[in-house]
């Protein structure tokens, strides 16, 4: 999938949701799907918070390091027969008057996004334990 943003596309916030085990507050072009998707991007800070839950799943199916130039990721999928590299740059978003560097920290994978009239369930689910989540309650976002 190519990235074709640039820092004058109109990105929004939401809450995402990754194979109902993660979940995490990133930024959208709402112009851009993949496969019906939203592609979200998360702050350096917030993919900090993902790579830690995903870390510490067992098995850990991919590796991320940050690049020594402090541009991104280096991804390694360790799941599959031998490992395989590839570098998920950062790139600068902006969102309302603000510009934000983000990273998307790996292409193909199905971050759903959670509506508000579900937050409720997908609360349940943090405070149980059910769900990783980066942050500690879904709230309406401005």
């Amino acid at each position: 999938m190519s990235e074709n943003h640039s820092n004058d596309t109109p990105f929004r916030e939401a809450f995402f949701a990754l194979s109902e085990t993660v979940i995490a507050r990133g930024f959208f072009n709402p112009d851009v799907n993949w496969k019906g998707f939203r592609v979200p991007f998360f702050t350096i800070e917030e993919c900090g918070k993902i790579i830690k839950i995903l870390e510490s799943l067992d098995p850990v199916e991919y590796r991320f390091t940050r690049s020594e130039e402090d541009t991104g990721y280096l991804v390694t999928d360790v799941s599959n027969h031998g490992e395989k590299t590839h570098q998920k740059g950062d790139i600068t978003i902006r969102v309302e008057d603000e510009l934000i560097k983000v990273n998307g920290l790996a292409d193909g994978w199905c971050w759903e996004e959670i509506s508000e009239d579900a937050y409720r369930e997908w609360n349940i689910m943090i405070k149980q334990g059910e769900m990783f989540s980066t942050v500690e309650e879904l709230r309406k976002l401005e």
